[in-house]
C-alpha cells in the first residue's frame, strides 16, 4: 500500500510539474466557456443559405422580399450576398438596406406607402429582433426570417480565440527572450521600455525623415531594422553590465528600463508618430486564409504567425542545440559551466542581446498593429512577461524551464484578461488576478526548488 501511495504521488508530481500549466489553462477555458454561454446566430455563407432556404420554403419563389441587416461591414456583405442568392433562385428582391433600425424602418415604410407588397423580410438574428416589426401589421414578426439560433459560449467563438492569440502574441514574443534570460539565472526589467523605444524610433524615422505616409518600402525596412538594432545594442549593454560590470541583473536592467523609457519620451516629447505608410502596417495586419474544400475564410493576424514561427525556432534552439544546453548549464551551475570550458560571459551577453532583439521586434509589430509609435507602449510589459515565464514553469532560480511552457503561460494570461472582460470584470480586477497568479506561480516555484 505504501509503495502504491508513493508511486501515485510520484506520478501526480510528474503530471503537475510538466502539465500543470496546461491543466490550469484548460480549467480556465471551461470556466469562462460556461460563464459566457449565449444565443448565437450563424454568420457568413451559412447564415445566407439558411435565410434563403427559409424564405423560399415559406413564401415561395414568387415572393417579394426585402433584405434588412444592421450597419456593420460584415452585415452589409451578408445583405448583398443574401439578395444575390435570392435573385439567383428567381425571387424578386424589392429592397436591400444595411443600417440603423430607424433607417431600415424608414425604407420599409416608404415602400409600403408606395403600395409595394412585401411578402418576406430577410434578416440577421439582430435585425429580426427589432421591435418596430410588431408595429407594422403589413409585415409583422412572422414574416421576418433569420438564421436559426443556437447556444454557444462567446468565449469559444472562433473570432474571440483569434483575439486571445493576437493579444498574447506581442508579449509572448518578448517572453521568449525573457525565458532565456531567466533560465541563465538572470532577469530583464527593460523589455517593456525597449518595446516602446523600438516603436517610437521606427515611426519617428518614417515620419520625420522618410516622407511619412509616402515613405518607400526600402525606407520602412531600414527604419524597422534601425529600431531593432538599437534595442539589440541596449540588450547587449545589459549583458555587459551584468557580466563585465558585475551588477546584479535586477539593478542593471532596471537602470536600462529607465534610460530606454526616458529616451522614448525625450525624442517623442511624450507624443505619437502616426504618419506611416500602409506598408508599415502590414506586419501588424492580417492575412486572408481560406479553408480548402469549404467556403470558410478568415483573417489571421500576422503577429500570431510571427509568434508561432519564433516559438518553433526557440524551442528547437533550447531543446536540440548546443546554445540551449549552454544556457541551461549556466543557470544550473555557473561556476561548473565555466570550469567545463563554457564561455559564460559571452553567452550571457548574447542572451541579453537576444532579449533586446525580440523586444525590438515586438515593438515593431505593436506599432504596425496600431499604426503609430508612442512612448507609453509596452507599459508594464515586463511584469506581464515575467508572469508568463514563471507561470509557464521556468524557475526563477535558473537552470530549468521550457519555451513552450512560456507560450502556455502567455496564452493563459491573455485568456484571463479576455474572459474577465467577457463576464464584465474591469481592468482593476484583472490586475488583482494577475498579481495573485504571479504569487502562486512563485510559491510553486519555491516549493519545487
Amino acid at each position: 500500500m505504501a509503495a502504491m501511495q508513493t508511486n501515485f504521488r510520484g506520478r501526480l508530481s510528474f503530471v503537475l510539474k510538466n502539465y500543470g500549466t496546461i491543466l490550469v489553462l484548460l480549467a480556465l477555458v471551461v470556466l469562462f466557456s460556461r460563464a459566457t454561454i449565449a444565443t448565437q446566430y450563424p454568420e457568413g455563407s451559412e447564415a445566407v443559405r439558411q435565410v434563403a432556404d427559409l424564405i423560399v420554403e415559406a413564401a415561395g419563389t414568387e415572393a417579394r422580399v426585402f433584405v434588412a441587416f444592421p450597419a456593420s461591414d460584415a452585415d452589409k456583405l451578408m445583405a448583398q450576398s443574401l439578395a444575390s442568392t435570392l435573385q439567383d433562385r428567381g425571387v424578386e428582391v424589392v429592397g436591400v438596406i444595411a443600417g440603423r433600425p430607424s433607417d431600415v424602418r424608414s425604407a420599409v415604410q416608404t415602400l409600403l406607402d408606395q403600395g409595394q407588397k412585401i411578402d418576406a423580410v430577410g434578416c440577421s438574428g439582430i435585425s429580426a429582433g427589432w421591435p418596430f416589426w410588431e408595429r407594422m401589421p403589413e409585415i409583422g414578426v412572422q414574416r421576418c426570417y433569420s438564421p436559426r439560433p443556437y447556444d454557444w459560449p462567446n468565449f469559444l467563438k472562433f473570432s474571440n480565440i483569434l483575439v486571445i492569440l493576437d493579444q498574447a502574441a506581442i508579449s509572448a514574443i518578448v517572453a521568449i527572450g525573457m525565458t532565456m534570460v531567466v533560465i541563465t539565472g538572470g532577469i530583464d526589467l527593460s523589455v517593456g521600455s525597449l518595446v516602446a523605444l523600438s516603436a517610437v524610433v521606427s515611426t519617428l524615422l518614417i515620419q520625420n525623415y522618410g516622407q511619412g505616409t509616402s515613405a518607400s518600402v526600402g525606407f520602412v525596412i531600414m527604419a524597422m531594422t534601425a529600431a531593432v538594432l538599437l534595442t539589440t545594442a541596449m540588450g547587449l549593454m545589459n549583458g555587459v553590465l551584468v557580466t563585465i560590470g558585475k551588477l546584479p541583473p535586477f539593478i542593471a536592467t532596471l537602470a536600462m528600463m529607465m534610460i530606454a523609457s526616458g529616451i522614448a519620451f525625450r525624442i517623442s516629447d511624450g507624443g505619437s508618430f502616426d504618419q506611416v505608410p500602409a506598408v508599415f502596417k502590414s506586419p501588424g495586419g492580417t492575412i486572408g486564409i481560406k479553408v480548402p474544400g469549404t467556403e470558410f475564410s478568415f483573417g489571421l493576424p500576422m503577429p500570431i504567425v510571427v509568434m508561432v514561427c519564433l516559438y518553433v525556432m526557440a524551442h528547437c534552439v533550447m531543446k536540440y542545440s548546443v546554445v540551449g544546453r549552454i544556457l541551461y548549464a549556466i543557470g544550473g551551475n555557473r561556476e561548473g559551466a565555466r570550469l567545463a570550458g563554457i564561455r559564460v560571459r559571452w553567452s550571457l551577453i548574447l542572451t541579453y542581446a537576444i532579449a533586446g532583439t525580440l523586444s525590438g521586434v515586438s515593438g515593431i509589430l505593436l506599432a504596425s498593429k496600431l499604426g503609430a509609435g508612442n512612448p507609453t507602449f509596452g507599459l508594464m510589459y515586463e511584469m506581464e512577461v515575467i508572469a508568463a515565464v514563471v507561470v509557464g514553469g521556468t524557475s526563477l532560480m535558473g537552470g530549468e524551464g521550457r519555451v513552450l511552457g512560456t507560450l502556455t503561460g502567455a496564452i493563459m494570461i491573455a485568456v484571463i484578461g479576455n474572459g474577465m472582460n467577457l463576464i464584465g470584470l474591469g481592468s482593476f480586477d484583472q490586475k488583482i488576478a494577475l498579481g495573485v497568479i504571479l504569487l502562486v506561480a512563485c510559491l510553486l516555484d519555491r516549493s519545487r526548488a
